[in-house]
């Protein structure tokens, strides 16, 4: 091998090198995204509303009364969150509202 190639070779090797170690920042989804679900009252199967977690639990507590969580431990099921408005529903609930009497 020539001088030249071997000193072509090892710049391309050193590139490859170099801009395979580095990362991309926006690659990275954001921590303090807000996931909204379509929710239905239960046993009714009802839509209520599309909104989060947080937004869904306030409004059934201020409505109800009652402590309204996503623990089902001595809990009664008020509401199901789906990812999707399909009726009859097609997923599973992703999310699942307990309220505490």
């Amino acid at each position: 091998m020539k001088p030249l190639s071997i000193r072509s070779l090892a710049i391309i090797l050193a590139w490859l090198f170099i801009c395979s170690a580095s990362t991309s920042g926006s690659s990275a989804a954001p921590a303090n995204r807000q996931v909204h679900y379509y929710f239905f009252a239960y046993p009714q199967d009802t839509f209520t509303e599309y909104n989060t977690v947080a937004g869904e639990i306030s409004d059934l507590e201020s409505a109800l009364g009652v402590n309204v969580d996503t623990s089902p431990g001595g809990g009664t099921l008020v509401a199901r969150g789906y990812i999707n408005s399909h009726y009859p529903h097609n997923v599973l609930p992703s999310s699942l509202l307990y309220a505490h009497f």
